[in-house]
């Protein structure tokens, strides 16, 4: 157990490591200390405050393994899911290491995306690439209207224009971030909206051609896949 932890402790480190030498988001040190400090420290004392080392990556991780278990799985995730954005696959990874036992509502999302890409690859599979279209735009909807239902509380759909519903969540997103200085990824967020136009711009065309509107295959596997990976993000959120 201690070398599992000292795995994941070094794995976080090289992230703010990367977040630094790249100057991405400006996640450094500093921030992850304040985590520490806003979970524990301020309240409790630390043998790694009291004899510190110059080294900020040393001076981190000594507080870090020092930490309670419970605790230091706390800030291990957080700062996991503060750097995620950046670090979409190394974050994810880290977190599912963190957290061997899904919660129940995880399994539920994760269910709901497997059925729906089990009935698309079904339809992409015998040609039917309007069908694959038309899942992939009624899952992605359903994902944008959990989100939005858990984050704005008092959020009301004035129409279900999937749209619309990703403009939405990437401007709430944008906001949260930049109020709690969390680095973000434009490019992560920018997925959201193009695929999403692709989406809308695709069922526009079918409904003003009555259906005629033809969807080959390419655009069909890449709202696919595209649609997985928002939804997998998003579903870590509600």
């Amino acid at each position: 157990m201690k070398n599992k932890w000292q795995k994941c402790c070094t794995e976080l480190l090289d992230l703010v490591e990367a977040s630094i030498q790249e100057k991405l988001g400006g996640y450094d040190y500093a921030k992850l200390e304040s985590l520490m400090y806003f979970l524990y420290t301020h309240t409790h004392s630390l043998e790694a405050s009291r004899n510190p080392v110059e080294d900020d990556r040393s001076r981190c991780e000594a507080k870090l393994l020092e930490l309670p278990v419970e605790i230091r799985r706390k800030v291990l995730i957080q700062a996991a899911q503060d750097l995620q954005m950046l670090f979409p696959d190394r974050c994810e990874r880290l977190i599912d290491c963190l957290t061997p036992i899904q919660p129940a509502r995880t399994k539920k999302n994760t269910d709901k995306l497997n059925k729906y890409l089990r009935h698309i690859d079904a339809a992409i599979h015998a040609g039917r690439y309007t069908l694959a279209i038309k899942l992939s735009n009624r899952c992605l909807k359903e994902y944008y209207r959990a989100y939005l239902k858990t984050t704005l509380h008092r959020w009301e759909s004035h129409t279900e224009n999937v749209q619309w519903m990703s403009i939405s969540v990437v401007r709430y997103m944008i906001n949260y971030f930049r109020k709690h200085s969390i680095p973000y990824s434009e490019r992560r967020l920018l997925l959201m909206t193009t695929v999403s136009n692709v989406l809308h711009t695709a069922m526009s065309r079918l409904k003003t051609t009555s259906g005629r509107y033809a969807i080959d295959k390419a655009i069909a596997v890449y709202a696919r896949n595209n649609m997985k990976r928002i939804a997998k993000f998003l579903s870590k959120y509600f």
